[in-house]
């Protein structure tokens, strides 16, 4: 082995370069490990994921979602059946039926079948716009469109009358609807049904009961449809005489049916916050809904959604019993035949 002395000058002073070097080398890993050491570990900090916020359904939803209902697709295609047997009968007994009342109940039960089908089924359980237009549209549109089908006029003309004494398709027709018919001759009579379903399906459990259940659905939808069927065929039985048949008369009880759907288009718009506790809707705030308003920041369109469909619908029918009351001064319509007669607007019990 070599001795340091052996080594020249210039080779010990780069040994000794390296070794200082090496030995800073390890003094500062040695500090920064005991640094490190003495260091908690760095908290992992992560955002939380943005909430999902959809928006509101369009129009374009309203028809591209579907909830399809047994019972409604049921009674809408018996429906369809039934009055083109009934038309079928008619024309191959040698009578006749105007084709735009066919047309009238074909596109009644259309919208019908949208309604209990489609996207305001869907929505009707979340919002209470969706809610409040399902109602109206059963109670007030699809009735205009219905009633002038008049499917009890055809059931008459295509049901024979039995001569036995048995009771057949017309006998128990009269039977079932005379006393109803009956009842609601008078159109104000009438409108104070439809005031109080009305009060039935907006200040009773009816409400939520109707939103969160399918029984519940099924009984509102059957309530509205059946009191706005009744309102609309009194107003067209009054053009043939009885109660409430002068045109004052008739023009009074649309004029309170549109107070009474002021009112309550009213309430909807002040449910938010003027409303008595007696008569909010636990369902508006509570009901889980995916949307990044809550429920009540729509309860006012609920109100104008009432106001607009109430005014068309009443526009239309004081349009039509004006344009009836008119046709009963004139003395050519006044002595038209039994048989053009068949084919009235008319809804009435007698056989």
């Amino acid at each position: 082995m070599r001795s340091w002395r052996g080594v020249p000058g210039r080779a010990r002073t780069t040994f000794a370069v390296l070794a200082v070097a090496e030995l800073a080398v390890m003094a500062a890993a040695s500090g920064l490990a005991a640094a490190l050491a003495r260091t908690p570990p760095p908290t992992v900090s992560q955002a939380a994921p943005a909430p999902v916020s959809l928006r509101l359904p369009g129009f374009v939803d309203l028809l591209s979602s579907w909830k399809p209902d047994a019972l409604w697709i049921f009674l809408c295609a018996g429906a369809l059946f039934l009055y083109a047997a009934g038309v079928r009968r008619v024309r191959n007994g040698g009578g006749h039926w105007p084709g735009y009342r066919a047309g009238l109940w074909v596109a009644g039960v259309a919208l019908l079948f949208l309604v209990t089908n489609g996207g305001l089924r869907v929505y009707q359980e979340y919002l209470i716009s969706a809610h409040v237009t399902t109602q109206m549209l059963l109670v007030a549109v699809v009735p205009l469109l219905l009633v002038p089908g008049a499917p009890l006029t055809l059931a008459r003309l295509g049901a024979a009358p039995r001569q036995d004494g048995t009771i057949g398709g017309a006998e128990a027709l009269l039977l079932i609807l005379r006393p109803v018919m009956s009842a609601s001759s008078a159109p104000y009579m009438a409108a104070a049904g439809l005031a109080a379903v009305l009060a039935a399906l907006y200040y009773t459990p009816l409400l939520e009961y109707s939103s969160r259940t399918q029984f519940g659905y099924q009984a509102m939808a059957m309530l509205a449809l059946l009191s706005g069927c009744l309102f609309t065929a009194s107003l067209a039985r009054a053009t043939h005489g009885g109660p409430g048949s002068s045109l004052p008369s008739r023009l009074a009880t649309l004029g309170a049916v549109a107070a009474l759907y002021a009112a309550h288009g009213w309430a909807l718009a002040q449910q938010a916050d003027q409303l008595p506790d007696s008569r909010r809707q636990e369902w508006l705030i509570t009901v889980g809904q995916p949307w990044d308003q809550p429920v009540l920041a729509v309860v006012e369109p609920a109100g104008m959604a009432m106001w607009i469909i109430a005014a068309g619908t009443l526009l239309g029918a004081a349009a039509a019993v004006l344009s009836t009351s008119r046709q009963r001064r004139d003395p050519v319509a006044r002595h038209r035949s039994g048989t053009e007669r068949d084919h009235n607007l008319v809804m009435s019990s007698e056989p």
